[in-house]
């Protein structure tokens, strides 16, 4: 919109002698200048309507900038918060979780919610619980599943092949059949056998007395056996989870 330029001159308009042909002429540009500002009303560069109660209506209020001193955006959302993601601009970022708190990711970097804690996302730890918490996420890896776990000082890996529940099932270990050779040395003695026979011949007549070792009897039935043992261990479930 061009606002109207024409000046009037009311020299004519203000005494009892005024000319009246000149005075109509510049009550007309009066006149054209109220009406071109009334066609202007809620035209772009032109001026607000109103409403009824004489305020300007808010589909024609502008968007304002947030280096303007507004926020940029039209729409929010219960929970949501602004942060500057440039110099001259804002950004929202949506409420966490329950629970969560808000957490700096330092300079140059958007806020974030995250659990309670402070620990960085990746974070693997045990829980003794079915699910993880929230802004966790279960380890289901095949392999965790059913094992124990072991403390070193060195770097941590995995190993052994038993599952655990397999081997806190078991009773007794396996039967075993001793062989010759797994049995400790040892001898069997007995007190010799006396007789006395009657021989004939040409150069013995008579009763001759014999003596003989004796010798132990062979026995033993070659049977297994087994041991056995309580391996009920005492134990509570953990889970593994990484922070997300």
């Amino acid at each position: 919109m061009t606002w109207p330029t024409s000046i009037v001159d009311t020299s004519n308009m203000d005494a009892p002698g005024d000319s009246a042909g000149n005075a109509r002429a510049e009550i007309k540009k009066m006149a054209d200048n109220v009406n071109a500002i009334k066609d202007a009303k809620g035209a772009a560069s032109g001026i607000a309507e109103l409403d009824t109660g004489g305020k300007v209506p808010v589909a024609q209020l502008p968007n304002i900038a947030a280096d303007k001193g507004g926020t940029g955006f039209t729409s929010f959302t219960a929970g949501d918060i602004f942060y500057a993601n440039t110099t001259t601009s804002l950004a929202k970022l949506g409420a966490g979780s329950a629970g969560m708190v808000l957490t700096s990711n330092g300079a140059g970097a958007a806020p974030s919610y995250q659990v309670a804690g402070g620990l960085p996302s990746g974070t693997r730890t045990a829980f003794n619980q079915t699910a993880a918490p929230v802004g966790w996420t279960k380890d289901t890896t095949v392999a965790l599943n059913d094992s124990i776990l072991r403390i070193v000082t060195g770097t941590v890996g995995s190993g052994g092949s038993n599952a655990f529940s397999t081997f806190n099932g078991q009773t007794s270990v396996g039967a075993t059949t001793l062989t010759t050779a797994q049995i400790p040395a040892h001898t069997h003695t007995g007190g010799a056998k006396t007789g006395t026979f009657q021989m004939q011949s040409a150069s013995v007549s008579g009763p001759v007395a014999l003596t003989s070792a004796s010798t132990a009897e062979n026995t033993g039935g070659g049977g297994s056996h087994t041991h056995t043992v309580t391996t009920g261990i005492k134990y509570n479930d953990f889970i593994i989870a990484s922070k997300d």
